[in-house]
């Protein structure tokens, strides 16, 4: 399964979590296509601006899709206002 993160637009205060994705369970690669830290402003999401996304192998493809959406969700970017 792949899973793409969606941001939330706006002016980046921190950004926790993306170092342990890669270790979470079923995950076989991290793709960043996008190279964001804190500072950064994150317009709306689109086709075009997406900031990573995970492969995951699971038993079948309903468990892949639950690890994705797992790693994912470790991801927290705090937006400032």
């Amino acid at each position: 399964s792949h899973r793409y993160y969606f941001h939330q637009p706006g002016k980046i205060k921190s950004i926790t979590g993306f170092q342990s994705v890669s270790e979470s369970e079923g995950v076989i690669k991290v793709v960043k296509l996008s190279e964001f830290k804190e500072g950064d402003i994150l317009d709306p999401v689109t086709n075009l601006n997406r900031l990573f996304y995970v492969f995951t192998k699971g038993k079948d493809r309903d468990a892949a899709i639950i690890l994705s959406e797992k790693a994912i969700k470790k991801v927290k970017i705090e937006l400032e206002g």
